[in-house]
């Protein structure tokens, strides 16, 4: 121990001799270890928690058809109305779908990003509202009065984070809607990659658009169910049942869900998700740091190479005054550790403003 503290003070004595070598070898290895860093702590939140501003996002599974071995995609609204009812594994489900909203009078009118959600959509993902009150299944039936749920931002934009919107109207496609809370401030949506503005109860906004035929017709594939499982219920115990849904869905319609199958995803290979608009560029990004932090172990090695042909005669005197080949070895291998942490060190500090840049950057 006494020996290796030795070899580190003389360490720091001597890059505190050479302080453009140790900058430069340091900011090198900050550079390749703080890009890596980023990457893979970017990608493995967003596998784990793929919702910001959910918690345990990572546990929510998502409800989708497919027939002839096809890749999944969305399901109707009246197979989802019967898993809902039947399920055993599921705690709540819901279903949603997007599209952009006209806000504003015609002529005048500004255009939102808005999801309009089953009643139990923020039930599903157990989310407290940041004001008021979000919406439940006593919006979504018909006859309910026309409500309105808003982001965070938008209330901040909007209306500058006044606590009296509360029960003000917001003209929506024409139809007057009452405010009745302002959504939590770090979620934006359910769908990779879209900030949504605001949030509509489903069945009200579409009886009021096309009269609801989209909300019987089992052929019109068009929303987006996502599920949370009970506490102890699996992936596979959850597929198991939604396959024998599947197969009695078909039973009961069989000219509308012939060889139509319900498939369990997790969120995180949800067709909608970040994740999937996402996958090319982060292959591609983590090739690519990788190979930052190899060409920065390669200049290091470079400037350690060029600066120990510098010490050629200083090693030269410290074996003629006894030092054996290990003694030597250690110490430059205490200057590479030194070297090491520093370089760790100023990657995970440029780390932590990095990974909240790289979120910024999405579409």
């Amino acid at each position: 121990m006494a020996t290796f503290l030795n070899d580190l003070r003389f360490a720091l004595r001597l890059l505190a001799k050479a302080p453009g070598f140790a900058a430069a070898a340091i900011l090198s290895l900050g550079l390749g270890i703080g890009a890596n860093i980023t990457v893979y702590t970017w990608t493995s939140h967003l596998l784990r928690e793929p919702l910001p501003g959910v918690a345990r996002s990572g546990d929510l599974v998502v409800l989708a058809n497919s027939d002839s071995g096809s890749p999944a995609f969305d399901m109707s609204h009246a197979d989802f109305l019967d898993i809902a009812r039947e399920t055993r594994t599921l705690s709540a489900v819901s279903a949603s779908r997007w599209s952009t909203l006209n806000l504003g009078e015609e002529g005048s009118a500004q255009r939102l990003y808005g999801q309009m959600v089953s009643g139990g959509f923020f039930r599903v993902l157990g989310l407290d509202p940041a004001l008021g009150r979000l919406l439940t299944d006593e919006d979504d039936r018909d006859g309910a009065p026309q409500t309105v749920v808003v982001s965070y931002g938008f209330w901040q934009r909007k209306f500058g984070g006044q606590p009296g919107i509360l029960g003000r109207s917001l003209r929506i496609n024409g139809t007057p809607r009452t405010i009745v809370g302002v959504a939590p401030r770090n979620f934006g949506g359910t769908i990779g990659g879209l900030a949504f503005d605001v949030w509509l109860p489903l069945r009200p906004h579409l009886l009021s658009m096309d009269g609801g035929e989209v909300l019987t017709n089992r052929r019109n594939r068009c929303f987006f169910v996502m599920a949370r499982p009970r506490p102890g219920m699996g992936l596979a115990q959850v597929q198991a049942e939604a396959a024998a849904l599947g197969q009695e869905l078909e039973r009961r319609y069989p000219a509308d869900n012939n060889g139509m199958k319900v498939k369990v995803l997790p969120i995180s290979r949800s067709s909608q998700g970040v994740q999937s608009l996402a996958a090319q560029p982060l292959v591609v990004l983590t090739i690519a740091v990788a190979l930052v932090l190899l060409i920065a172990c390669a200049n290091v090695a470079n400037l350690i190479l060029a600066r120990a042909a510098g010490r050629e005669r200083e090693l030269a005197i410290r074996r003629a005054m006894g030092a054996g080949r290990g003694r030597i070895v250690g110490q430059l291998l205490t200057e590479s550790l030194v070297l090491g942490l520093g370089g760790g060190a100023a990657g995970y500090l440029l780390s932590l403003w990095s990974t909240g840049l790289l979120q910024r950057l999405l579409p």
